[in-house]
């Protein structure tokens, strides 16, 4: 039997590959590049391991006639990062530190346009993780510091704002907020947060 986040899981991504078909299925009307900065913070679960940090965020839109879009996406962020758990190589706990993590994502969904200079969009998207735990260890009184690296999907639900702007260079403004559970553990917790991002899309 499936538990309720394999369900969630399960759910989301019949709803995305639904959303991708239909999304293809109509003729292309323009590409953008979207970009954007924002703060990245994990479940309650981590709120001793993982501490928000800074994300960025890039991607590729393309949008239909009928305002679906499809949108690969990728974003860089850091969390600060406090070890908890003491691992059977290590002797000692790694804290005060920082954790990488990249997300690599394809997004499928629609805007509703609200006005000639305003819409919002609703969408769905899978991916690839990974992320970064920091090691030290000791060696014949050598100090050595190693990166442990986390692979795996990853699901997510988010929702965008957005408005046409007078200034030609930034074109469309937007606020972008999505949550995001992934199959990756860290500290015995299976990853997962929400991010915010302020950012802009661009026409090519």
């Amino acid at each position: 039997m499936l538990n309720v986040t394999q369900k969630k899981v399960v759910v989301s991504v019949l709803l995305f590959f639904f959303l991708c078909n239909y999304s293809l299925a109509q003729p292309v009307s323009r590409v953008f590049f979207t970009t954007g900065a924002g703060v990245i913070s994990a479940d309650k679960a981590f709120k001793n391991i993982l501490k928000p940090g800074i994300g960025f965020n890039s991607g590729l839109e393309i949008t239909t006639n009928k305002n679906w879009f499809l949108q690969l996406t990728g974003d860089i962020n850091t969390f600060r990062y406090d070890q908890q758990l003491i691992d059977d190589n290590s002797a000692y706990l790694f804290q005060k530190s920082n954790s990488p993590l990249l997300m690599l994502g394809l997004n499928a969904g629609k805007n509703f346009v609200f006005g000639p200079n305003a819409f919002a969009s609703l969408y769905l998207g899978e991916g690839y993780l990974a992320i970064g735990e920091p090691r030290v260890t000791v060696e014949r009184s050598v100090i050595k510091q190693e990166i442990y690296r986390h692979r795996s999907y990853f699901t997510r639900a988010g929702t965008r704002i957005a408005y046409t702007s007078p200034i030609k260079f930034l074109q469309v403004l937007y606020l972008d907020a999505n949550w995001w559970k992934s199959g990756a553990k860290v500290q015995s917790h299976l990853l997962g947060g929400y991010s915010i991002f302020i950012g802009s899309r661009m026409g090519m």
